[in-house]
């Protein structure tokens, strides 16, 4: 019997095109190539991801990421949401920690990327998100920005657009 050699760290980007607040989010090029490739970029950097893989049903995201080298994991059309096209993707390649990057996030720092790694591989972890105190009150106003409510421990309970 063969066994299939385990990543480590895995980050998926799951990418659609079907953005519903602005489609073909992701292939918009004003900063030179597609944005979720820069969101691929910055988990590159990251020194203990093993391997990054872009998740979409799309053929322009395919031929995107494949030109800039990057391994792409065919899934579903069905997928409503970037975790469940990441979770999809990841039941495909063995590993002992999964990322799921948002495709859409261009700005994640790489050593975010590396505390949150360190923590699942280390056993700290089962399952943890990047998030930061949001002051601003337009922001906390803003139905585009992802609000986080924590718990006493500081553990996320739930997230959510709302205002």
């Amino acid at each position: 019997m063969t066994r299939t050699r385990s990543t480590p760290a895995l980050a998926i980007i799951p990418v659609r095109v079907g953005s519903q607040r602005l489609p073909g989010k992701a292939l918009l090029t004003e900063s030179g190539k597609e944005l979720f490739l820069h969101t691929c970029d910055q988990a590159k950097k990251a020194s203990n991801i093993d391997r990054v893989v872009v998740a979409t049903d799309d053929d322009t995201v395919e031929a995107a990421a494949r030109r800039h080298g990057y391994d792409v994991v065919r899934t579903s059309p069905k997928c409503r949401t970037g975790s469940e096209r990441c979770a999809e993707a990841a039941v495909a390649i063995p590993c002992r920690a999964v990322l799921d990057i948002q495709g859409d996030w261009p700005e994640v720092a790489a050593q975010d990327l590396e505390a949150i790694v360190a923590q699942l591989l280390e056993g700290r972890a089962v399952c943890n998100t990047i998030a930061r105190r949001l002051d601003d009150p337009a922001m906390q106003q803003n139905s585009n920005v992802v609000k986080v409510v924590r718990g006493g421990n500081g553990k996320a309970l739930y997230c959510f657009r709302a205002r």
